[in-house]
């Protein structure tokens, strides 16, 4: 069983790092006018590569099939910026979102949501630190 557990993950790899290596260096502009450099294959966004929209926001970072996926750094034009891991276009993993306000979360999210343990700090230095659940703070 842990051979072709072992077997499995290690062709998934493989494929996932063939695709990578396939991938030619493109300019991709949407018909929203946001425009994508960096790794393609089959016409989609994958590796790495810079997201920049219309409006001034950008995001550096790896991408799949066309979405964020894996690590990378989104910064809004009014200056909020996210460093962190990326799930089909959303947050997801360990990462840290500051706000231009000054407010900041650091910890883990799922589906773009606070979840797992984490730490928010609000504007006015009050800190909630501990176990997030969809969003809200459960305990210390």
């Amino acid at each position: 069983m842990k051979n072709s557990i072992l077997f499995f993950s290690l062709v998934v790899f493989f494929l996932g790092k063939s695709l990578t290596v396939n991938a030619q260096k493109q300019t991709i502009t949407y018909p929203d006018s946001s425009v994508y450099e960096g790794q393609v294959v089959d016409g989609k966004a994958e590796g790495k590569g810079t997201l920049k929209w219309a409006n001034g926001d950008e995001y550096k970072g790896s991408f799949r099939i066309g979405k964020r996926e894996g690590s990378g750094t989104m910064k809004w034009i009014n200056g909020d910026e996210y460093k962190g891991e990326w799930k089909n276009d959303v947050f997801e993993g360990k990462g840290t979102m500051k706000w231009a306000n000054g407010q900041s979360y650091a910890g883990e999210w799922y589906k773009g949501k606070y979840n797992g343990f984490g730490k928010l700090t609000h504007t006015d230095g009050v800190v909630e630190d501990g176990l997030w659940q969809n969003g809200r703070f459960k305990s210390k």
